[in-house]
């Protein structure tokens, strides 16, 4: 009898799968595999010619699997550092330096992950998606090294703000070109016109909370209509939607002590409820840059080192 499909707007039970097909599944899924992106080799490759730098030694800490260095510089001794103990294993089956560590602090809760720093001075540090801090790994970063990262996680955000480094530029995604450091700075310049906000695109920058040019858009023009300005008007709903949530914190403070110095996620968005509209709105709270793409290389070099 032939399998009778769900009506539109219906569903069914999906099939009972056997044990060994859930075996199947569970060992595919955990099955790791080096390997290496080509626009991340042709990036690297890109920042050795534009530096003329040859690396003795690479550090790439929480990449996963990611082996693109090694692709990019094979002359180099490059070390893999992670916390995810079958992509280590991964790793060292594939005949890579590889550690089960952590190349920054101790994981709450995993006492038996030891911490890690390179047994030497290393020349290049590549913190790409790393969810952990440059300052640890970079204290083995030779003075006149590198740091190679992107935004994802607001790594070049902080290394700009670090006194022992000097922004180079930026190599676009995919190497796809070089950005000098004059005109790189726009990276971290809010777009000022609603023609600035129509070319930008985000990538994964709207995963952080980064709002577009169309839905800034359609919620301005939910809370007060068509407009002209959908920047300006944006920003205005924001920084209204900013002062209730701040007033509520206050508020909820009296009960709660200490609960207006929280942050509940309002760097990420906000809510608003809106007349006619039965659900609240989320509101992302971060206006895109001019440079527009947390995911293009940002190149810093060490000038000194801290201060102790």
């Amino acid at each position: 009898m032939p399998k009778q499909e769900p009506n539109p707007g219906s569903w069914r039970p999906a099939e009972e799968l056997s044990p060994d097909t859930w075996h199947q599944i569970s060992e595919e899924k955990r099955e790791r595999h080096p390997e290496a992106s080509e626009d991340l080799v042709k990036s690297y490759q890109l920042f050795e010619q534009i530096f003329h730098l040859s690396p003795k030694v690479v550090y790439h800490p929480s990449g996963a699997c990611d082996v693109s260095p090694s692709a990019a510089f094979p002359n180099s001794r490059v070390i893999y550092v992670e916390i995810d103990e079958s992509a280590v294993q991964a790793l060292k089956a594939s005949g890579y330096e590889a550690y089960y560590a952590s190349a920054s602090k101790p994981i709450n809760g995993r006492p038996e992950i030891p911490l890690y720093k390179p047994d030497t001075k290393t020349d290049l540090l590549i913190l790409l998606n790393p969810a952990i801090s440059h300052k640890i790994p970079a204290e083995s970063l030779r003075v006149g090294g590198y740091i190679i990262c992107n935004d994802y996680h607001d790594n070049a955000t902080e290394v700009k703000k670090d006194d022992q480094f000097e922004f180079r530029g930026v190599i676009k995604q995919d190497g796809a070109g070089f950005v000098v450091p004059d005109k790189a700075q726009a990276y971290w310049q809010e777009v000022e016109n609603d023609e600035e906000f129509q070319r930008i695109e985000l990538g994964w920058g709207a995963m952080k909370g980064v709002v577009d040019y169309e839905t800034a858009k359609d919620i301005v023009e939910k809370v007060q209509g068509p407009t002209q300005n959908i920047l300006g008007a944006y920003k205005a709903i924001l920084a209204q939607a900013k002062q209730e949530h701040q007033a509520w914190k206050v508020k909820m403070a009296l009960e709660h002590p200490g609960m207006e110095k929280l942050n509940l996620g309002e760097d990420f968005a906000l809510m608003i409820h809106v007349e006619g509209e039965t659900q609240p709105i989320m509101l992302p709270a971060q206006i895109p840059t001019k440079g527009g793409n947390v995911d293009d290389f940002f190149i810093f070099q060490k000038i000194k080192e801290a201060k102790q």
